[in-house]
């Protein structure tokens, strides 16, 4: 991961790194992730953004990534998760924003019920069971992440 001082970005394999993290309400008998409305968009995704050079605080990827992910949730929902994330390693998804640029989205798993305080940029909120998630219009990263939930990414986390 390299940071572009012109761009203010960092980037791996020219994609726009963004970090963020896949929360994951278990209460109910069904697993359930929360999902923002984005306006501009009009989709429904995961909190998180890009990584910023204030999310760098030591040389290890990981905790940069982590930092950011924290972050960004904190700024779109209000929802402090700091020693809330599983140990389970973040996995990355890469695909097309909806503005036509590659991403790279690395992604954190938590546990929470807290209802989100939305962030202008968002409209709506919403735990939506995984086997609903179909039923909406989804960011491209989710629609990824709809698939790997279907082979299996959260078996462990269901029991």
């Amino acid at each position: 991961m390299r940071y572009n001082k012109i761009k203010s970005k960092f980037y791996e394999n020219n994609r726009v790194v963004n970090s963020g993290i896949i929360i994951i309400n278990k209460s109910d008998s069904k697993l359930s992730i929360l999902l923002l409305k984005r306006k501009d968009h009009k989709h429904w995704e995961i909190p998180g953004g890009k990584v910023e050079l204030k999310d760098k605080i030591n040389k290890y990827k990981s905790d940069t990534l982590k930092n950011a992910a924290l972050r960004e949730t904190k700024e779109e929902t209000g929802i402090n998760l700091k020693n809330k994330l599983s140990d389970m390693k973040p996995f990355y998804i890469d695909f097309i924003s909806p503005e036509g640029k590659k991403r790279r989205s690395y992604n954190f798993i938590a546990f929470s019920n807290k209802y989100p305080v939305l962030e202008k940029g968002f409209s709506d909120w919403e735990y939506i069971p995984i086997s609903n998630l179909k039923k909406y219009k989804l960011a491209p990263n989710v629609i990824i992440l709809e698939k790997l939930i279907k082979k299996g990414l959260f078996n462990k986390l269901n029991k």
